[in-house]
């Protein structure tokens, strides 16, 4: 999941900021569990939750984009079949 993730990234040109170390990330979890009033285990559910959704969403754009692609390709192709037609057409 993660890999895909990052492999889209890279290839969209998007920076990846990863964590500086664990201890970090656990002060960083620590901070936010006070925040929001929940429990460590309730709150690593709800980002794995919201983690899976944006993978979700992550795929279907990526899906979209390469249909986008690939249509435009198509439409490139039928342009210039259309130019070559058209001077065909204007030559006779």
């Amino acid at each position: 999941m993660v890999r895909l993730i990052v492999a889209e990234c890279k290839n969209l040109k998007i920076k990846v900021n990863k964590t500086g170390n664990l201890a970090g990330f656990k002060d960083s979890i620590k901070i936010i569990t006070e925040e929001r009033k929940k429990a460590e285990n309730i709150l690593l559910d709800e980002i794995e939750q919201d983690i899976l959704q944006k993978e979700h969403f992550l795929s279907e754009q990526v899906d979209t984009v390469k249909e986008m692609n690939t249509n435009l390709n198509l439409l490139i192709e039928h342009k210039s079949v259309i130019q070559i037609a058209s001077n065909i057409i204007s030559e006779t």
